[in-house]
């Protein structure tokens, strides 16, 4: 009698066997595939690239009006004589790393009547090579067409205008080739786009790249923005900029005192300034600085009457605590200035910026940076609550209004 624990054995064995089988019948059918696909592809190569065809037609139109044979050119194109001719022939493809040389070429040999290529631009000559790649990679040629339509519209149009010159002809297995008219035909239409300016599509790249850029840096914290900006004044590269990053507002002011003109800050609580434990913390060094033009106070929950008050202690702790002369405070009279953030002001402010904010800093630097730091009530500074570059712009306009 076959006990349970064999008949669950042979079971497990049956199932097992027929996994393996079923994996071995899938992997046979995958290589069969791929053979299929390497001899799909390999019958595909007895058709000639229309692309290629047409490259080989501009580049022997190009010899033929020099006067140069196969050896010259093969040479500046740092080819050998017999896979240039293949070039020519369009049974063989003229690679991306060839087009600096290909353009130094065409713009360095000239007629008597001057020179038809000086106008080349090396970005039109790319997407021909590419194009070209995409025609080499796709099933078919319609295939290819429809790739190149969603990606550049100038390059489609000129595949579209050797449609009737080179695609169709091959399609029937006719030589595009045949008369020498036809090859003057696409030399010219591929000269035609090789030298028709950017100015269009470079606007449009340049707008698109502004709005990125744009997006980019209003939504970075704006003391970010200018330790990358200085870092790359100064040549440093960008991952050490990044690396050195310090956000001890402290440690940043004594570093860039020089550097910053003006000052404007919005303060909950008058003794974020005006005591002497946060003065002996932050010492304001950038009163010394060589470009100090400007410190603005601003207090929240605070009379025109009480101004008056904070500004006299303000400037009596300066002196008792040896921070800076009689003469020097003097001369700040003209630089810092202290207002209530009251009425319309003060609403705008709670309503962009919260209520739940001890204070916020900007610094606009000699260079025209604008850097922002906030600091949340009862929480320690800290990354979170550096400014945008964009709410820093977006304050410093409500508090110049």
């Amino acid at each position: 009698m076959v006990s349970i624990a064999t008949k669950r054995t042979k079971v497990r064995s049956t199932v097992n066997n027929y996994k393996i089988t079923t994996f071995i019948q899938q992997l046979q059918q995958a290589v069969e595939d791929i053979d299929k696909t390497k001899s799909d592809k390999k019958a595909d190569k007895s058709k000639k690239n229309p692309l290629a065809v047409a490259m080989g037609a501009f580049l022997k139109t190009f010899r033929d009006k020099r006067d140069f044979n196969a050896e010259i050119i093969s040479e500046e194109l740092g080819l050998g004589a017999a896979f240039y001719r293949m070039i020519e022939t369009g049974t063989a493809n003229l690679h991306a790393s060839k087009i600096p040389l290909l353009i130094k070429l065409l713009q360095n040999t000239e007629l008597k009547a001057g020179n038809e290529y000086d106008g080349i631009i090396f970005l039109r000559v790319s997407a021909y090579i590419t194009a070209l790649q995409i025609f080499e990679n796709e099933n078919n040629d319609d295939d290819a067409m429809d790739t190149i339509a969603t990606c550049d519209e100038t390059t489609y149009k000129l595949v579209k205008d050797l449609e009737d010159l080179v695609i169709t002809p091959l399609k029937n297995q006719q030589n595009p080739l045949k008369k020498e008219n036809d090859s003057l035909a696409i030399h010219n239409k591929l000269k035609e786009f090789f030298i028709q300016p950017l100015y269009l599509g470079i606007n449009e790249i340049a707008e698109k790249s502004q709005n990125e850029i744009a997006k980019i840096i209003n939504n970075t914290p704006s003391l970010f923005l200018d330790f990358v900006f200085d870092g790359l004044k100064n040549s440093q590269s960008l991952q050490t900029t990044l690396q050195n990053i310090n956000i001890d507002v402290n440690s940043w002011e004594k570093i860039n005192k020089d550097r910053i003109q003006n000052i404007y800050g919005v303060f909950s609580d008058s003794t974020i300034v005006v005591s002497e434990h946060n003065l002996s913390k932050f010492q304001q060094p950038f009163l010394k600085g060589s470009n100090f033009t400007k410190l603005v106070y601003y207090f929240e929950n605070i009379s025109e009457d009480e101004i008056k008050k904070i500004e006299e202690e303000y400037y009596h702790l300066l002196v008792e605590m040896k921070l800076y002369d009689a003469k020097t405070i003097a001369d700040f009279n003209n630089k810092i200035f202290f207002h209530p953030l009251i009425g319309t002001k003060e609403q705008n402010y709670k309503k962009n910026f919260g209520d739940n904010t001890a204070y916020h800093i900007l610094y606009a630097t000699t260079n025209g940076n604008l850097i922002g730091f906030s600091h949340l009530k009862d929480q320690m500074p800290n990354l979170r609550n550096l400014m945008t570059y964009k709410k820093s712009i977006e304050l410093q306009e409500l508090l110049q209004k």
